[in-house]
């Protein structure tokens, strides 16, 4: 059997693989994303209880293999929650809370990056505290984030095309 034969055969399963890995990639990115905003945006309240529970949620999907987390919650939740996780959903889950950590951290250090006086300048016109960080603060910060935030969904495509094979 030659390798055009092979292509030929193997064609609707590389396809079907194709689709699932791009539709894997897009869900996580988005829901990493949004993840990475909530906790980036909670990493920087006033309150250390609610720093601390971001703090151990970045810490823990940072600081542990990707691999054991998709085994947790593949192979470790069912039997707590006593419903069965597709695989599908446990890896969509588990590259979404991944990502989330370290898109968290990208925020929270872009939000840093805008220099303070930019708050007190838009909470002194009467610009909200929400106001003032999505109208002023986050359009500024998003600028400095956009070079590590594009590298993001390349990073999930290479991993997950590697592990699904």
């Amino acid at each position: 059997m030659n390798y055009i034969e092979l292509l030929k055969e193997s064609s609707t399963k590389l396809l079907e693989g194709l689709a699932m890995t791009l539709e894997l990639t897009i869900i996580a990115i988005i829901l990493s994303t949004i993840l990475g905003l909530i906790f980036g945006l909670i990493s920087l309240s006033k309150s250390r209880f609610v720093r601390a529970f971001s703090v151990t949620y970045v810490n823990i999907f940072r600081g542990t293999p990707m691999m054991i987390q998709v085994m947790f919650i593949y192979f470790g939740l069912p039997p707590v929650t006593g419903h069965k996780i597709a695989a599908f959903t446990a890896s969509v889950a588990t590259l979404s809370l991944n990502a989330g950590a370290y898109i968290s951290e990208i925020f929270r250090a872009g939000i840093q990056s805008v220099d303070k006086g930019q708050m007190e300048a838009a909470r002194s016109l009467g610009l909200s505290y929400p106001t003032a960080m999505l109208r002023v603060i986050l359009p500024q910060a998003i600028r400095t984030m956009m070079p590590t935030i594009y590298h993001h969904p390349k990073r999930h495509l290479h991993y997950f095309s590697h592990r699904r094979a």
